[in-house]
């Protein structure tokens, strides 16, 4: 009876059609970092140079978020989802910089909002790709320690099943020598990735939908610069090193993201409320410098002069990114 009653709800139909550009900092949210101009100032740190260009042609790849069925249609369900949570925030995010109190549905949706910022950039669907990566290569490098358990896994192999002892065993001693010099690397499915970094934005959004948000205003003649990673996981205070590093359900986790230029949002602590501050120019300075510190390439902000200097500041031309997650150490970031 309960698999005719799931049968009977009609499924919806594949979204077939979407944009090739696909923007993983919103429109709406690069408008908010615009100069008079109505273009960003641009830092690349691939290459050192400055330049200005429009939030249309900013912060977008192609078919980022595409997802080719085995059909082989091009699917567009994941930006289509992206674009109702950017839709709903457009409208909710006035309301929360206004310093007006938000309903539970519209703090859910910020909530939401700010999770999958978190999730839906290359920085972090690459961060996620090359963690699997790394666990596939440790536990290929575990299965084949020595020529013994690379025998058995061959002999476990259909496509080996015609071969001699002699043959096996010369393989098996060629794979196990192969997997212990570890000069091999391995490539994970970029579909994959996304499926898997994508949903990680719903359970951060609970998590986050539970802290203390307070809204940070910056004073006349400061401003907020905004980075390829935009939302910043971070602490209070250093942590002591650690296997696992920080997460977003840390208890001492700190989580940044800038608004607009003259907004930025802190979500920390264990307990539900709000509040709305304004700030002095050095507590600016000091998050400009974290957001840059967490940027994989971009670093974007109203003003070129602004943006140069936190670039240099934060050392991006004599650094280079790193993956967020790391399997040896539990930490990533820029070094």
């Amino acid at each position: 009876m309960q698999n005719d009653a799931i049968a009977a709800v009609p499924m919806p139909p594949p979204v077939l059609k979407g944009p090739k550009r696909q923007h993983y900092l919103p429109r709406f949210f690069l408008q908010g970092f615009i100069g008079q101009d109505q273009c960003l100032a641009v830092y690349d740190r691939s290459t050192g140079q400055m330049r200005r260009q429009q939030p249309l042609n900013t912060g977008a790849v192609g078919h980022l978020y595409t997802i080719n069925d085995e059909d082989g249609r091009q699917r567009f369900e994941w930006e289509q989802a992206l674009g109702k949570i950017e839709s709903d925030a457009s409208r909710i995010l006035p309301i929360l910089l206004g310093g007006n109190p938000l309903q539970d549905d519209a703090r859910a949706a910020i909530a939401l909002f700010v999770g999958t910022l978190a999730v839906r950039t290359p920085e972090f669907i690459q961060s996620v790709g090359e963690a699997t990566g790394q666990l596939v290569k440790i536990l290929t490098q575990t299965a084949f320690a020595n020529d013994e358990r690379a025998l058995a896994s061959l002999r476990g192999c259909p496509e080996f099943a015609g071969l001699d002892e002699g043959e096996l065993r010369e393989r098996a001693e060629g794979l196990a020598d192969f997997t212990a010099r570890g000069d091999f690397t391995v490539n994970v499915d970029h579909q994959w990735s996304v499926s898997m970094a994508l949903p990680m934005g719903q359970h951060i959004a609970q998590v986050l939908a539970a802290r203390h948000w307070s809204v940070l205003e910056a004073p006349a003649g400061a401003a907020f610069v905004v980075s390829d990673a935009p939302v910043v996981l971070t602490t209070f205070s250093p942590l002591q090193p650690s296997w696992a590093g920080v997460g977003f359900g840390s208890a001492e986790a700190l989580v940044l993201v800038p608004l607009d230029s003259t907004h930025a949002l802190a979500m920390y602590g264990l307990k539900r409320s709000n509040s709305h501050r304004k700030i002095d120019r050095r507590l600016v300075r000091s998050i400009n410098l974290n957001v840059a510190r967490h940027s994989q390439r971009f670093l974007l902000g109203r003003d070129n002069a602004l943006v140069e200097t936190i670039a240099r500041a934060s050392c991006l031309d004599q650094t280079r990114w790193t993956p967020k997650f790391h399997l040896a150490t539990g930490r990533g970031g820029s070094k």
